[in-house]
């Protein structure tokens, strides 16, 4: 997941430059909610999950 997300972080931050770096804050703080409501929710995470999350 980490590889994935530096991945993409890394094309975002290329293709756009500056606001790639907004881009990039927003799908990061994305990625934070959506895993802290699943840690509240006490929801399963599945492999296709992941990479849907991803």
């Amino acid at each position: 997941m980490q590889l994935g997300l530096l991945l993409v972080l890394g094309f975002i931050l290329f293709y756009y430059r500056i606001f790639g770096i907004a881009a990039s804050l927003a799908l990061s703080f994305n990625i934070v909610l959506l895993v802290a409501i699943m840690s509240i929710l006490s929801a399963t995470l599945t492999l296709p999950g992941i990479a849907g999350i991803v």
